[in-house]
């Protein structure tokens, strides 16, 4: 009887065992799905930051270019004023230098079309996203009658007939 006594609180024991064991698994098994899902979790906000990034930096290159396009007179100016004119934009910190440089390019331009002759657009391109009628190309744009770009003020070759 003693014998049958202790094979039962053996079995009792080790079916306890057993249990506790199966429930250490599942405890595990659920960590590490808590796991894996905080992993993707990490990982789709990681997806959204850098796609965020990515339309981020889009637009910053569109604003740019846009920026590029929209100078005052830029068909007056040789490369290094427009370089010179887009580095004073971008060091600019507030809305109200920005305006500044653009009205000060402004009047730059309009004495220099006046000194060379040249018609510019009426309406200096404004601050922002500006899409329309102040998109194109003003008087001036093209190939002047000497092969240069701006109003015939260029280096080319000129010819003789």
């Amino acid at each position: 009887m003693k014998l049958l006594l202790m094979v039962a609180a053996l079995a009792l024991s080790l079916s306890t065992g057993l249990a506790l064991a199966a429930d250490q698994l599942q405890d595990q098994d659920q960590l590490q799905d808590q796991d894996q899902l905080q992993d993707q979790d990490q990982m789709q906000d990681r997806d959204q930051l850098q796609d965020q990034d990515q339309m981020q930096d889009r637009d910053q290159l569109q604003d740019r270019d846009q920026m590029h396009d929209q100078v005052y007179g830029k068909q007056l100016m040789t490369q290094q004023e427009l370089n010179q004119y887009h580095a004073k934009m971008r060091a600019a910190t507030t809305e109200q230098e920005r305006q500044q440089i653009r009205n000060k390019n402004q009047h730059m331009m309009q004495v220099r079309a006046k000194e060379q002759g040249v018609i510019l657009p009426g309406v200096p391109p404004m601050k922002g996203k500006v899409k329309g009628a102040a998109g194109g190309k003003g008087a001036g744009g093209g190939k002047g009658t000497s092969g240069g770009t701006g109003a015939g003020g260029g280096t080319g070759g000129g010819g003789s007939k």
